[in-house]
């Protein structure tokens, strides 16, 4: 993944804060706005997304899907604005072609020590560290059970979503500078 297109922590924090109202949880209606939002603004990825999180799915792990994915493109459209293309259907395809392939040369390698999410932490460890967290603190907040692999599922949607966006970061121009450029 590009280097220029690393997501600051200021700009996540920025993203959860812009999801929270007050400090509070987000409402539904304001999730719905910003869904829609993401889907004007990245019309595949944001189509692509809430259809996958619209599958049946336990209701935790679309809960957390539906958090995971508006605050990485929030924090993705606050870190570098205009210098966020479009994500295409190729595009998307080819992240998760790198996603697969990934995935499946380090199953094949018994010696691999690294997780394919670990290489995506390497390029953007902000996200990847958020998401993460998120993932355990919601599976130890569970006093029933919750289905694991659906919990994995919207990990992995997250994190295709983070390469995806990643790679549509344009480059900064001649003489700006090589880092983010934070946009209210």
């Amino acid at each position: 993944m590009p280097q220029h297109a690393r997501v600051a922590k200021q700009s996540l924090q920025h993203a959860v804060r812009q999801l929270s109202s007050e400090g509070k949880e987000a409402t539904a209606s304001h999730l719905a706005s910003e869904l829609a939002r993401f889907e004007t603004r990245q019309p595949f990825v944001g189509r692509t997304v809430v259809e996958r999180l619209a599958v049946p799915l336990d209701d935790v792990a679309r809960g957390l899907g539906v958090h995971l994915v508006l605050t990485i493109f929030l924090a993705f459209e606050h870190a570098f604005g205009g210098r966020l293309r479009v994500v295409s259907e190729a595009d998307w395809e080819r992240a998760e072609l790198l996603w697969t392939t990934d995935e499946g040369l380090r199953k094949a390698d018994p010696t691999a020590c690294l997780e394919s999410d670990d290489v995506v932490a390497t390029f953007q460890p902000e996200l990847t560290g958020y998401a993460r967290g998120l993932l355990e603190d919601t599976i130890a907040q569970q006093d029933e059970a919750v289905d694991l692999d659906d919990l994995d599922g919207v990990y992995r949607l997250a994190l295709l979503e983070v390469i995806a966006l990643s790679y549509a970061v344009a480059p900064p121009e001649a003489g700006e500078a090589d880092g983010e450029t934070t946009v209210c």
